[in-house]
């Protein structure tokens, strides 16, 4: 694999971003990441530094998360910057975001950047008073990097506050309080999710889940667009349980969830509000629901192989994000060590160009089916007309494309 090139040598471009692995998640289709070159780019960089850093980076923010939930939700008992655990967590989450703001302002100060499009209706909204396009770090770029700084200020804060959670008289922003711990812990619960999409069958699993969003969402407004329907009319006439609009949209999306009995069995019941409820819950439950599922069903055994190559997108992502954390002599040192400057062994005495990576063949790649047996002829030593290079006369039955004897020479 001639990939010298494609992987970028750090003395001429320090920038990672502009590497050939940048461009290609960046902007490139899925597909791209089929083709065995750019396969095995991906797996020389992550082998060489994206997999340990990026299990390093995660093992540190999957301790702020057992330690926060352990401390806070726990054991709220050892509350107070008393606490060691406590203490503990709020001191890692500190640092994690003044690490994540310090590499933002290195990357603004060097230029590596993203930009994000502002939509269409914002800009006519503001009257064209905002700008087009916001420039912004390239590890802010990263949803879960941009959502740990403020979660991890917060902890610091809340660290610091000193007030537990179920303890002691309650202050009366107590309420407040709760709810930033409570999202806190949605939050940094939510944000494992990074490292178990690495695994290909989770990540596969979660596009799956993106692709199909749309037809649940469209689904799902069906679904209110009927309940509001059957609540207005059930209000109108009413019934027993839906005196009030509110009420009656909670009491039929409550039987949505599981049908009440008392509902079709209650003296003050007629037939009408029965019918209502006995239709709304055929509609969505049987018909809505059952035609959904085989829809999902239908379009997901079509995207099997695109999840598979959309994950393959998110490692080259995920391997340019952490290249670009490297320091420039740790970078160029990796780069030396690949061994490019080395002419490839094609046999002994037969060294061919550099600049490449070499992997063993196995044995058994011959028996699949789709293999197609090396065509080149390669003849070692000095060409001199005294020793000029043998010629070999191929049979027609050696390759079915041809039509006569072909006769091959390599030089």
């Amino acid at each position: 694999y001639y990939i010298k090139e494609l992987y970028g040598d750090p003395e001429e471009e320090p920038n990672v971003w502009k590497s050939a692995l940048a461009t290609l998640a960046l902007h490139a289709p899925a597909p791209v990441f089929e083709h065995p070159v750019v396969t095995k780019l991906l797996q020389s960089k992550w082998a060489a530094f994206g997999k340990a850093m990026f299990y390093g980076t995660q093992g540190f923010y999957l301790s702020i998360c057992v330690l926060y939930f352990y401390s806070f939700v726990a054991t709220p008992e050892k509350c107070g910057t008393n606490g060691i655990l406590r203490l503990l967590t709020g001191v890692l989450a500190t640092l994690g975001a003044a690490g994540q703001v310090i590499l933002a302002c290195r990357q603004g100060y060097l230029g590596l950047n993203g930009h994000v499009n502002f939509p269409g209706w914002i800009h006519r909204i503001s009257g064209d008073r905002l700008p087009t396009v916001l420039t912004i770090p390239r590890t802010l770029m990263n949803p879960w990097n941009a959502t740990r700084v403020p979660t991890y200020i917060c902890i610091g804060l809340v660290t610091l506050s000193g007030i537990c959670v179920n303890e002691g008289p309650e202050p009366e922003d107590s309420a407040t309080l709760d709810m930033i711990q409570s999202l806190i812990a949605l939050v940094i619960g939510v944000q494992v999710l990074e490292v178990l999409m690495m695994q290909p069958q989770v990540a596969s699993f979660m596009l799956v889940i993106q692709i199909l969003l749309p037809d649940v969402l469209r689904a799902l407004l069906l679904c209110i667009v009927i309940i509001l329907s059957f609540a207005g009319a059930l209000v109108i006439y009413k019934a027993e349980n839906f005196t009030d609009f509110g009420d009656a949209v909670g009491y039929l999306i409550s039987l949505e969830l599981e049908l009440d009995k008392a509902m079709l069995v209650g003296d003050n019941h007629t037939g009408y509000s029965v019918s209502l409820v006995t239709i709304l819950v055929i509609l969505i439950q049987i018909l809505i629901f059952n035609v959904l599922i085989a829809q999902l069903v239908n379009k997901a055994g079509g995207i099997n192989r695109r999840a598979h190559l959309m994950v393959s997108k998110k490692f080259a992502y995920t391997c340019v994000d952490m290249e670009s954390l490297l320091t420039e002599n740790f970078h160029v040192k990796l780069f030396k060590r690949m061994g490019f400057d080395q002419p490839l062994d094609f046999e002994n005495g037969d060294d061919g160009p550099s600049g490449g990576v070499q992997d063993l063949e196995p044995a058994s790649i011959r028996s699949d089916p789709k293999y197609v047996a090396d065509r080149i002829l390669r003849f070692t030593g000095e060409a001199s007309d005294k020793d000029p290079w043998p010629s070999k006369t191929i049979s027609p039955d050696e390759y079915e494309d041809d039509a006569g004897d072909v006769q091959s020479q390599a030089y």
